[in-house]
């Protein structure tokens, strides 16, 4: 962790009011901050997952609707390329593969069904305080693009106390 995330960590640690947060950190429980980092940030925030198994596309595809798709070139690039390998949905380059197969991500629509159930994921408190702010969207779907991902661990919690 750079000496700037310990910072930002170390801020968030002493800013937190929430009692079972305040507990731990007064008693110097880093484990029960720790875990308490960990857990996912409510209310849930969205973030692209990068790492997305083609097992993952493959159940998020609404596939009573892939022979609607009327170019073969399209069926064909999201059968035998796209869902070969795993993907890495903060790339908008691979959300315009989806759109341009399934077409706009609108309300609803195919396109959206895939980018929110196989590309997005609930991001953690820490990744909160540590991931950025940077919104990257398609048509109607939006969701972080994180620069930090967890978990974060009890030597970081300790590491930022110490900074």
């Amino acid at each position: 962790m750079t000496p700037a995330q310990l910072a930002t960590l170390k801020a968030a640690i002493l800013a937190e009011t929430d009692p079972v947060f305040v507990t731990a950190r007064t008693n110097g429980q880093t484990p029960l901050m720790t875990a308490w980092f960990n857990a996912a940030k409510a209310p849930a925030v969205k973030a692209w997952r990068k790492n997305v198994r083609p097992e993952d596309s493959d159940e998020a595809t609404p596939w009573a609707n892939f022979d609607n798709i009327t170019q073969a070139g399209k069926r064909d690039s999201y059968l035998h390329a796209f869902m070969r390998y795993a993907r890495d949905y903060t790339k908008g380059e691979v959300r315009k593969w989806i759109t341009d197969v399934w077409g706009n991500a609108t309300a609803g629509s195919n396109a959206e069904t895939i980018l929110l159930a196989a590309g997005q994921r609930n991001i953690t408190r820490a990744e909160a305080v540590l991931g950025g702010s940077t919104v990257a969207t398609t048509n109607a779907v939006s969701a972080l693009k994180l620069d930090w991902e967890g978990p974060l661990t009890d030597s970081e919690i300790g590491a930022a106390l110490e900074a």
